[in-house]
């Protein structure tokens, strides 16, 4: 009892470790715990996520594995591997996890948006926004997923889909010059000169050394260019 009450504190301090960017302190405390507790289900799961940060990303699956084992119903842990054996680029498995925990914790968003992202990443633009349009209903003011599904939506072909995510996100998130670039896009693909050129110029207001600034100033001013001719036409 007194060796699991130990374990408790060295995962506890491993935690906090970890939080402050000691990731090699909190593996070392994580690992002492799994020494006085090898049925410690987060110090597991903890240790595994911390390998993950340091790149030791198979020592963080078996990790993780091991949680998975001692205790199935752990929607953190299968959530956790996922994004591990996503980042080593096995998108099927990543799915596949992510999809367990959804059925375990289906009131969780972010493992929606987690799993649309994965199912992006592999091309399936239906399924992907299925997810993100499910974590929107969990919760709507995900700036994350409007953007997600927004890019999803603009890559499947739907643009007046695309373009009122995008909308919501910048509803939320005024100050993203990224978010009116992108919708400024948009709207310069569906024809509309003029909220096009709102739109990025908001973005430039927003950032006027923005990397891609130059470019901007000259397509607006290009649009500029071509309204003004055909208002003399």
């Amino acid at each position: 009892e007194l060796d699991g009450k130990m374990g408790v504190a060295w995962n506890n301090r491993g935690k906090a470790r970890q939080m402050l960017g000691d990731v090699a302190g909190a593996i070392e405390d994580y690992s002492k715990a799994i020494e006085l507790d090898r049925s410690h289900i987060k110090a597991w799961n903890n240790r595994g996520f911390a390998r993950a940060e340091t790149g030791d990303l198979n020592g963080a699956i078996q990790d993780i594995s091991r949680a998975i084992e001692l205790d199935p119903t752990l929607a953190d842990a299968w959530n956790n591997r996922a994004v591990i054996r996503e980042a080593k680029g096995d998108l099927d498995g990543a799915i596949s996890d992510f999809g367990r925990a959804v059925e375990l914790q289906s009131e969780q968003p972010i493992f929606w948006s987690n799993r649309g992202n994965t199912r992006r990443l592999k091309g399936d633009l239906n399924g992907a926004i299925a997810d993100y349009t499910q974590a929107l209903e969990l919760d709507p003011r995900d700036a994350d997923s409007w953007n997600n599904r927004a890019m999803a939506r603009k890559a499947s072909g739907d643009l007046e889909g695309a373009i009122a995510d995008y909308g919501q996100a910048l509803s939320l998130h005024p100050e993203d010059p990224e978010l009116w670039i992108n919708r400024g896009i948009l709207h310069l693909e569906r024809g509309d000169q003029k909220k096009s050129i709102a739109d990025w110029e908001q973005a430039l207001k927003l950032e006027p050394d923005h990397p891609q600034a130059l470019v901007i100033r000259a397509e607006i001013k290009k649009m500029r260019a071509q309204l003004e001719k055909q208002k003399g036409k």
